[in-house]
């Protein structure tokens, strides 16, 4: 299989380079398009009318100083890799979940939503951030090689079962066994943010800075399904928290809700 790589965390990152190593000791073929630093919680968003920096380390492996958005459109529009046909683009493995409202926000996402928006198969893979007790703060961790090991047994099946203009997210938590997992759908919850002041500048008209600090306590709010399937499934978090790995298939089409708008009265 040809696959591609990247992420949000950049090309040097752990979790990319160890999927890369358990992909290649399977006999695929791998490229990678990553960004050069780290991107990390910049979603979808592009580098519009920019001129950026790439680093080219081998024939398919290429370094983009741009978002993770930008990397995969470097892949896909840059004729770099038109002798290498992708069956799947897969973004990670993410140094932290991705769950919930976190796919708004994570490069990680946005990279894999970007390759659907552009008919490719995508896939989305994270990790707890936390490590165990005693694990090294060095590499990749026992939860991003979990992910590791099971995206590679599984890649065909996963492929097989994405849909046109989607992308599939797992999410791998600390204590998974790198085989038990269960299908979920995203939940939402809301982001709490902090700003305070960086600095307390005597001069009243010299530039002022402030800290910004967005955090989430994970308890999931829940919105009406478009089936009763799908309302069925737990949500992604609970998932997680019950040591599987969770596996969820978003849409980059959204969802719209216009039909609440019939029979609006307007002067």
């Amino acid at each position: 299989m040809n696959i591609v790589l990247t992420n949000d965390d950049g090309i040097d990152a752990a979790g990319l380079r160890a999927l890369y190593t358990r992909l290649k000791k399977d006999g695929h073929n791998v490229a990678v398009c990553a960004p050069l630093c780290n991107q990390s919680a910049k979603g979808q968003s592009i580098s519009v009318k920019s001129v950026y920096e790439v680093r080219r380390d081998a024939k398919f492996e290429f370094g983009v100083n741009g978002t993770p958005a930008d990397s995969v459109m470097f892949f896909v529009y840059s004729h770099e890799f038109d002798d290498f046909k992708a069956d799947v683009v897969i973004s990670g493995v993410n140094n932290g979940y991705n769950v919930s409202s976190d796919v708004l926000y994570s490069g990680t996402c946005g990279a894999a939503c970007e390759s659907a928006m552009n008919g490719l198969k995508s896939i989305a893979v994270s990790a707890t951030h936390i490590r165990q007790e005693g694990e090294s703060d060095e590499g990749a961790s026992v939860a991003q090689l979990n992910a590791c090991e099971f995206v590679a047994n599984n890649i065909n099946e996963l492929v097989k079962h994405i849909p046109e203009y989607s992308y599939m997210s797992i999410n791998v938590p600390g204590n998974s066994d790198a085989h038990s997992f269960e299908v979920a759908k995203v939940g939402y919850f809301p982001h709490s943010t902090i700003i305070t002041k960086a600095d307390e500048s005597a001069n009243a008209n010299s530039p002022k800075f402030y800290r910004q600090v967005v955090y989430d306590d994970r308890r999931c709010r829940y919105f009406p399904a478009e089936s009763k399937r799908e309302s069925s499934l737990r949500d992604d978090c609970s998932v997680v928290n019950d040591g599987k790995i969770a596996i969820s298939i978003i849409s980059v089409v959204p969802r719209t809700i216009s039909n609440k708008l019939l029979g609006m009265k307007l002067k």
